[in-house]
């Protein structure tokens, strides 16, 4: 058996031992993946846009801990995928998954300058508390407050 062949085994033997629930989480996360990087690699941005930056009114009476719960989940899936899994993705799928349970997550898009060159990162907060990122890396990157005509280049930039 090759190395990828028993890295792929022992992943499958983690995954038969979560909960149902989780699976189910997993599994969605999986698929969303796909989901968003052909959405954000092919499609033009006005066409997303909508997806990324629509709130519904929903309520969960899941705690921050359940939400950071699934957003690690959501991470395991992210570093174990196929398709290339950067910030933007990660917050699509995890405010996607979140709000379908009832959660409202707020995607929050940051923008450093080093070395002269412009940098975008974005991350996800749940009423004011970061969590999918570090505040260490949260804290290099200058919060936009709301979106505006350059939300577009900073979305190209993150692609």
């Amino acid at each position: 058996m090759g190395l990828h062949t028993i890295k792929l085994l022992k992943l499958l033997t983690k995954f038969w031992r979560v909960p149902n629930s989780n699976k189910v989480i997993a599994l969605k996360a999986w698929y969303l993946f796909i989901y968003w990087n052909i959405l954000i690699s092919v499609v033009p941005y006005k066409y997303w846009k909508n997806k990324l930056f629509k709130n519904s009114h929903t309520f969960s009476d899941g705690t921050i801990a359940d939400v950071i719960s699934i957003t690690q989940l959501i991470e395991k899936v992210a570093r174990n995928h196929f398709v290339k899994i950067n910030c933007l993705r990660r917050c699509a799928v995890q405010k996607q998954l979140l709000t379908k349970l009832g959660f409202q997550p707020q995607l929050v898009f940051g923008v450093k300058k080093q070395q002269g060159k412009l940098f975008a990162h974005c991350w996800l907060t749940l009423n004011g508390q970061l969590i999918n990122d570090s505040k260490e890396e949260t804290s290099q990157y200058v919060a936009l407050l709301s979106h505006d005509k350059n939300q577009s280049q900073i979305l190209k930039s993150l692609k």
